[in-house]
């Protein structure tokens, strides 16, 4: 058997051993009893877990509603039919009512969510199993998707896996993918991709580097990764960061009137660095454009100066 493919039976063999110590985690008897009413009852497949969390019954009610009009956890379909938001000075709130209709029953059920009060409470994004892979779901307060992210991300510290791999486990079953190395690619929604490596410590460390590379060429390809491994140079990234600092980021700005001119940019470029000194308003702009591409390919909403 080659290296490789013993670290890869050794990861799986990991896996299966932690698989086995989460199924006796006192914890997730005790979540799934109190989600589902029995320790042992899971949703039979990811598809079911993703439109169990996707619904926005999961999303705005609580546990309970589920429980005293009878709602299958599963086998519903719900709306968001009206939506009111109310200020006060002390919080703010916006009152639901949510239509449920599941096999045999079907409910118009009010709930009220607290967006901010004394303590600053609003909801939170938290990454979680979806239809087409993890999705961020906006969690609020006292939900039973609340209840549910609360678990996934105490089981999470313990086991080693994210939130989403945890939450996927409590409600189905089915623990992360047992490889011994894995690469990832993050799209945040401003800033930069970044690339995510999970790698178990008897890996060697000519794999990592290969997993590494290989992931910057799905997220670039072999051309744009050769300009990317030459060294930007420091005028650039002075250039990039004066030309945000006095115009701000252009995906942001809309409007012109809060955009100084390039012609005050370049008197006030030539002023600081008298040694990188510009002729033309036209020539400054041409290469912040090139250093912000070189800087920021691959971020989302990457707009056009």
């Amino acid at each position: 058997m080659t290296p490789e493919k013993l670290e890869k039976e050794r990861g799986v063999v990991i896996a299966r051993h932690v698989k086995r110590l989460a199924e006796q985690y006192p914890t997730v008897r005790t979540i799934r009893k109190f989600l589902f009413d029995s320790p042992a009852e899971i949703v039979p497949t990811q598809e079911e877990a993703a439109r169990l969390l996707g619904s926005p019954a999961t999303q705005l009610l609580r546990k309970q509603d589920f429980t005293d009009h009878g709602i299958p956890w599963v086998d519903h379909k719900a709306k968001v039919v009206r939506v009111e938001t109310c200020h006060t000075e002390q919080a703010s709130w916006r009152d639901y009512q949510i239509r449920v209709r599941w096999p045999g029953g079907e409910q118009v059920i009010p709930a009220r969510i607290t967006l901010t009060d004394s303590h600053g409470r609003d909801p939170r994004a938290v990454t979680l199993p979806g239809s087409r892979g993890e999705t961020p779901y906006a969690v609020h307060n006292g939900t039973w998707l609340w209840s549910i992210v609360r678990a996934a991300e105490d089981m999470a510290g313990d086991l080693g896996w994210s939130t989403a791999e945890s939450a996927a486990f409590i409600l189905t079953g089915n623990a992360p993918d047992p490889s011994s190395l894995d690469a990832k690619l993050h799209h945040p929604n401003w800033g930069s991709p970044v690339i995510v490596l999970r790698v178990q410590p008897f890996v060697d460390a000519k794999r990592v580097l290969a997993a590494y590379r290989a992931a910057q060429q799905r997220l670039d390809g072999p051309r744009v990764l050769r300009q990317r491994r030459r060294p930007i140079q420091q005028r650039s990234l002075r250039l990039f960061d004066f030309v945000e600092e006095h115009s701000g980021p252009f995906s942001l700005v809309e409007s012109r009137r809060r955009r100084r001119s390039w012609g005050q940019v370049l008197a006030a470029w030539n002023r600081r660095y008298p040694d990188w000194q510009y002729a033309e308003a036209r020539a400054l702009r041409r290469d912040y454009i090139l250093a912000r591409g070189r800087l920021l390919r691959g971020m989302k909403d990457h707009a056009k100066a």
